[in-house]
């Protein structure tokens, strides 16, 4: 029930009480489990992965929320026993024994290897399990090492970051594989559970205390003291449950991944950012950074619509913002007030009010209009141009990735990245260049340490990082424009989209046709049919590409989800992030 990640083999290290072999018998495990039932409706067991978790409920069904990009969340309608969740892909124990997993199908992942297994634990690009017979069976892995489990009899099996680790019958650990920071030197002595994450390990003693070995940078090495009934580790942190039944967690904090709840509970599973326990009820309770964005748009009337990398804002028909998704950072707290425009970053929100005023709110300053004003005019000072009337003198704002740009009255582009926008130690960045800042611009599109805009004859002009790797911009006048992640698409006056820039996954494949509007995300891009139809194309991510039928007017494209306006104001979102089931609470 953990994260892992890429393995490689940096050796052995093994750890057995004096005299322990490898054909010692195994003290348990010598059949399929079978589900334990705490009532209707409640949940068995969590397994939290990077970007998505799913859950084991009494009846042996499974439900999974989060991201859906490589599948990880489409549980198949077997009944298991077991579960554990790894980058992007899961797998499961099923009552006869037998392994499935779905997911990301990378490296054969999901080729499961036949026969009965008592346990399994999934890292990213392996996974493991321990046959009726106490062998070791591993699969994916483009490293041989990896997936060459030593012989002998085992109880259990942790997959961590690059390494595994197996604990024989007799209490002892053997770990292998990459031991950059020490991750497979096992301590000696006995215990009874392991658990791999990141790059450390963690094991319970006997006695009820546990011991991690491995990087300990943020403090996911130091283990506190007292005593547990269960510990698992993650990515860059640990948890473990009390022999009270209160949680306790170490390692790093950086999305509260560390902050359990309080309460009392019968299990945790810990993620690459966010960790999730079962309470003694059958309820779960997740913490840290949430993959459980609910696409479902506020309902009403609106103009206009932006999606940012977990979130999304639309103006109402009076003016007013909405937000929706992820806020973590504050990016759907939208301040009150009339906006004439909106535009959405990966976690941040910038919008426009009708006196010109831009106001920001999320990750990083500038936020207030005041804040907003002051970068502005730094940026223009270095260049000898007056920004010109303040704050009136914005009449267009747009945001992409960590950067946001404006055009001014005079139609010259100002950009900076929200993330040094307020440092004195290092410069605001300029995005500007010789294109942007020196010569006027009609239409702005930005993306992540790149914009582009059209300049009064309708040719296109982009500056920024990577240029070299996006290619040269087409020739020709064009009327609407998007810049992605890694591509750009714009619509030629005649209606029809050519994008360019990096192709894999037929990104630069734009479907034939005329378009009003065109949207380019990370690994897809959606426009709207001059007929009010969408059309969505690049990689198929599980519902990326699945636009509903329209009419439309507009829409917006982001890495996980996209949104729509149909023509009677409402708002229609499809995509990759499913929210959690009942039962299922955030701290």
């Amino acid at each position: 029930m953990l994260v892992a990640t890429a393995c490689s083999n940096e050796g052995t290290a093994e750890s057995d009480p004096p005299g322990a072999e490898a054909g010692d018998p195994i003290e348990s495990g010598d059949g399929p489990h079978q589900p334990e039932h705490l009532g209707p409706g409640r949940f068995a067991a969590a397994a939290a992965g990077s970007r998505h978790t799913c859950a084991l409920r009494t009846n042996g069904t499974v439900v999974c929320w989060g991201a859906n990009n490589s599948d990880q969340i489409d549980a198949p309608a077997s009944r298991f026993t077991a579960l554990s969740a790894g980058r992007r892909h899961t797998c499961g124990l099923r009552v006869d024994g037998a392994i499935e997993c779905w997911g990301l199908d990378f490296l054969e992942l999901l080729r499961t290897p036949g026969g009965q297994y008592v346990a399994i634990t999934v890292g990213d690009s392996h996974s493991c399990a321990v046959r009726v017979d106490g062998d070791i069976q591993c699969w994916g892995s483009a490293k041989t090492e990896a997936v060459t489990a030593p012989g002998g009899h085992y109880i259990s099996v942790a997959a961590g970051f690059g390494h595994s680790c197996v604990l024989r019958g007799t209490g002892g650990v053997r770990c292998w594989g990459d031991n950059h920071w020490g991750q497979t030197d096992a301590p000696a002595g006995q215990f009874v559970s392991i658990s791999a994450g990141g790059d450390q390990s963690c094991g319970l003693r006997s006695d009820g205390t546990a011991e991690c070995w491995g990087r300990s940078f943020t403090g996911e090495g130091n283990a506190p003291g007292g005593r547990y009934s269960m510990i698992d580790t993650g990515g860059r942190h640990s948890c473990g449950v009390r022999t009270d039944g209160t949680l306790d967690c170490w390692g790093a904090n950086h999305w509260g991944q560390t902050d359990p709840p309080e309460g009392r509970f019968r299990s945790v599973s810990t993620g690459w950012d966010h960790s999730c326990a079962v309470r003694l009820d059958g309820n779960i309770q997740c913490w840290g950074r949430r993959f459980a964005t609910r696409l479902d748009a506020p309902s009403g009337a609106f103009g206009a619509v932006a999606t940012g990398g977990e979130h999304g804002c639309a103006i109402r028909a009076g003016g007013t913002v909405e937000c929706w998704g992820q806020n973590s950072y504050g990016q759907a707290d939208a301040p009150g007030g009339q906006f004439a425009q909106i535009t959405a970053g990966t976690s941040f929100s910038c919008g426009l009010r009708p006196d010109g005023a831009v106001e920001c709110w999320g990750v990083g300053p500038p936020g207030s209009t005041d804040q907003v004003q002051a970068v502005l005019e730094r940026i223009v000072a270095s260049h000898d141009r007056p920004l010109g009337p303040a704050p009136g003198a914005i009449r267009a704002v747009h945001a992409g990735g960590s950067q946001a740009c404006v055009l001014d009255a005079e139609g010259m582009a100002l950009c900076w990245s929200n993330l040094q926008a307020s440092s004195d130690s290092s410069p605001v960045l300029v995005l500007g260049g010789a294109g942007g800042l020196d010569e006027p611009l009609t239409v702005l599109a930005v993306g992540n340490r790149r914009a582009c805009g059209l300049r009064t004859d309708g040719t296109i002009e982009c500056w920024g990082s990577r240029g070299e790797a996006w290619g040269p911009e087409p020739a020709g006048r064009f009327r609407g424009l998007s810049v992605g992640s890694s591509h750009s698409c714009a619509i030629r006056t005649d209606g029809t989209i050519e994008c360019w820039g990096l192709g894999h996954g037929g990104l630069l494949n734009a479907p034939d046709g005329s378009y009003s509007s065109v949207s380019a995300s990370r690994n897809h891009s959606c426009a709207v049919r001059v007929d009010g139809n969408v059309e969505c194309w690049g990689l198929d991510y599980s519902g990326l590409l699945d636009a509903p039928n329209g009419p439309f007017t507009t829409v917006s494209a982001s890495p996980s989800h996209s949104c729509a306006i149909r023509t009677d104001g409402t708002i229609e979102c499809w995509g990759t992030f499913r929210a959690p089931p009942q039962g299922v609470a955030f701290h």
